[in-house]
């Protein structure tokens, strides 16, 4: 492993030591996988922090708001709005 290499897995292994989950995968484009207790670092593998999923509101016209501050008090009261959780696998 080289220098730059060591660089850009440093976040990566500071998130697996706090209990984040880690994926990788090949550099051949495969699917993410996650991973299942231990982490071995390979020079051909991507390696990545799993995303967390986003929570949003939408308007019934179409309007996008990412926090409750963007569209008043109490999203919840009012039925324009309908509250979207994404779903990352």
């Amino acid at each position: 492993m080289n220098r730059e290499r060591a660089k850009e897995l440093l976040p990566i292994i500071q998130a697996f030591a706090e209990g984040k989950d880690i994926q990788w995968r090949n550099t051949t484009g495969e699917e993410w996988q996650s991973t299942t207790g231990n982490l071995s670092f390979f020079d051909n593998w991507c390696y990545r922090i799993k995303p967390e999923p986003r929570e949003f509101w939408i308007h019934k016209r179409f309007s996008i708001a990412y926090n409750e501050e963007d569209i008043g008090p109490n999203p919840e009261d009012d039925d324009q709005f309908i509250k979207v959780r994404e779903v990352i696998e």
